[in-house]
């Protein structure tokens, strides 16, 4: 006789207390368990009917596959100049993140498997050691957890389509309910930020130009660093635009806006005097990468974090990464009454959750600045006038 029985226990994929389900029964003089997993009671006992069934009829359970001695381990399967790397690199997909924090993640768990014992039983015990942190590192975070685990999934859809592994596991999906808080910098605060960038000599000049372009049009670091210079439509130095579109990259691979948003924004005359004497400064190119690497200027600059960061320090403000000036330009909007339309037209975004975010960065303090209960905060003293403006996107100073 089988009977169902079940315990609560954390479950990995949502971080929640959920019962685990096992099947009880009597084989012989021995009491025996078969374990089914996470489940809802519903779904449990379909599952006990389905296993007596097969009892019934003498159908033995599933075993795990076993691996064949010639199938590579994981470890092998990932080396370098293995199958798995050419298929990135014939793909151009990025390689340095998150291959190089996610294969040895995996593969301290899991690397000694065989490619078809690589099951959904071994990556939720690969997860359960993830989230209890181990040898003195912390646990991974949900986020972490799911981006690894998207990229081992994507390995083994590779295996498969070589004809390593029979099918490819169902992992059960990992749930992100972690949040993290947004920064953002309010207009005083970009104002002492755009100051440091002006009348500073530390921030490299094409730094300095990206963070001013990102900042004032809400563009994501990527938007930023892809663009050249036949992507700034203008006629003389007087009016122009930037396109944000697709871009194909060195290696060959197309960089591609997010969710396709594709757009044309239009420059005011401070932008337009930014690029001006960035474009000056590379001796008037007809065409190349408006923000070039550092030391190869056939690559673009590749991020702008070092500097932003140094920035911060020097003004004495929050530590920012680049994609929190796309949020700093967005409270900027909202507080100057941008429509909420018109944000997500200048910003690329194609539903309104963000935003809810970003007008919620104008409560609290600002809301008593409004009615008057407090009184503004100005720039730094050291900051004269006229040396910088806070620009609205094809508004002129604001």
């Amino acid at each position: 006789m089988s009977s169902l029985t079940h315990e609560k226990r954390l479950n990995p994929a949502t971080g929640q207390m959920e019962p685990y389900w096992r099947i009880a029964y009597r084989e012989g003089e021995k009491q025996r368990r078969e374990a089914i997993g996470f489940c809802p009671a519903s779904e449990a006992k379909r599952t006990l009917a389905r296993w007596e069934a097969r009892r019934l009829l003498g159908i033995a359970s599933p075993q795990p596959p076993v691996a064949p001695p010639s199938s590579p381990t994981l470890r092998e399967w990932w080396a370098d100049g293995g199958r798995m790397s050419q298929w990135i690199a014939a793909r151009g997909l990025q390689t340095k993140m998150p291959m190089a924090c996610a294969r040895p993640a995996i593969l301290r768990e899991i690397g000694a498997l065989r490619l078809p014992e690589v099951t959904a039983a071994a990556r939720d015990r690969m997860l359960a050691a993830w989230r209890a942190g181990a040898q003195g590192r912390k646990p991974y975070m949900q986020r972490t957890c799911k981006l690894y685990d998207d990229w081992l999934q994507r390995s083994l859809e590779v295996a498969h389509a070589d004809g390593l592994i029979a099918t490819v596991p169902t992992f059960t999906p990992i749930r992100v309910t972690e949040r993290k808080a947004h920064r953002w910098l309010m207009p005083t605060q970009t104002a002492v930020l755009l100051g440091e960038l002006v009348t500073g000599a530390r921030t490299p000049p094409q730094s300095a130009a990206a963070i001013r372009v990102a900042e004032a049009l809400t563009l994501r670091p990527g938007e930023v660093l892809t663009r050249r210079w036949a992507d700034v439509v203008r006629e003389g130095w007087t009016s122009g635009r930037l396109l944000i579109r697709a871009q194909v990259m060195p290696d060959g691979s197309t960089w591609r806006p997010k969710k396709e948003s594709s757009r044309a924004l239009p420059l005011n005359a401070d932008l337009l005097a930014t690029l001006r004497d960035e474009w000056i400064r590379q001796g008037q190119p007809a065409d190349g990468w408006i923000f070039p690497g550092r030391g190869d200027a056939s690559k673009p600059l590749t991020t702008f974090r070092g500097s932003l960061k140094g920035a911060c320090e020097r003004s004495n403000l929050p530590k920012m990464h680049p994609h929190a000036l796309r949020h700093t330009g967005a409270t900027r909007m909202a507080l100057n009454g941008v429509s909420r339309k018109t944000m997500m037209e200048i910003g690329g975004w194609r539903s309104g959750d963000m935003l809810d975010d970003v007008y919620e960065h104008t409560g609290s303090a600002e809301i008593e600045l409004a009615l008057g209960v407090t009184q503004p905060v100005l720039p730094s003293p050291k900051l004269a006038a006229g040396d910088f403006r806070i620009t609205s996107v094809g508004s002129g100073a604001s």
